[in-house]
């Protein structure tokens, strides 16, 4: 064999024991305990609390090994209105359920009052400091029922003035 090919040929293989030790060694861990979701993937650290009053927020977000936040606490979440009603993470939310998806978690809500209930899921991926999220909402009424201004992730970024930094978005969910 060419003494050159040979050499390429190690170092390709060099290259893909270092990419899957790395991919292998990324744990995705989502756990919800004592009405606490935390999302783990090694590189990111988010938690989200359904508190005593039916609030959804964000306590915490963080690279895994840094003790810097991102975020202040006891955020919005999420905002939009249903029937022209404003709803967001503060408003009121009753727990029904949570189930695995993917690689994160998925909680069923339902608002103290409205005809409707909502999953919002959390995604995390191996090496990724991000977190996909997605609102579903169902009507359990007889009628039908209007979702406008989706903002579906709203937080207050340390640093960062009111809102989220990518504020742009939001243009879009209309």
């Amino acid at each position: 064999m060419n003494p050159f090919k040979e050499k390429q040929l190690v170092f390709l293989v060099v290259i893909l024991l270092i990419a899957f030790s790395e991919s292998v060694n990324a744990q995705i861990t989502t756990t919800f305990q004592n009405n606490v979701l935390v999302l783990n993937n090694g590189v990111i650290h988010r938690e989200i609390k359904i508190g005593d009053t039916g609030s959804l927020t964000t306590n915490s977000f963080k690279l895994t090994d840094e003790e810097l936040e991102f975020i202040i606490p006891d955020s919005d979440e999420f905002a939009f209105t249903v029937n022209d009603k404003p709803y967001n993470g503060l408003s009121g939310w009753k727990y029904l359920s949570h189930k695995k998806v993917e690689d994160g978690l998925k909680l069923i809500l339902e608002p103290k009052s409205g005809d409707f209930k909502i999953g919002i899921s959390y995604l995390i991926y191996p090496d990724l400091p991000l977190v996909r999220k997605k609102i579903e909402f169902t009507n359990t009424g007889n009628s039908e029922i209007k979702v406008e201004s989706l903002d579906i992730e709203r937080l207050k970024m340390l640093g960062g003035g009111v809102g989220t930094s990518c504020w742009v978005m939001n243009d879009y969910g209309r």
